[in-house]
């Protein structure tokens, strides 16, 4: 599942995206950011999410495509 949460330019700035693995298991991904801290932060926004949805976050990671 991939979420867009904003724009970003075509260069090498920008497209690190959240992926968050779950119980089932399944793979989520969340992006692009504009960096790898503003991915890393929402984390705390989509964890609560997939929890709310019946999914327990076993483990997340952020990366650069």
């Amino acid at each position: 599942m991939h979420t867009n949460t904003g724009n970003t330019s075509d260069g090498l700035e920008g497209n690190w995206w959240l992926e968050m693995d779950t119980d089932e298991p399944f793979l989520y991904e969340f992006g692009p950011f504009e960096s790898e801290e503003e991915a890393a932060r929402s984390v705390d926004r989509h964890a609560p999410d997939l929890a709310s949805e019946g999914w327990r976050v076993l483990r997340h990671n952020v990366r650069q495509q």
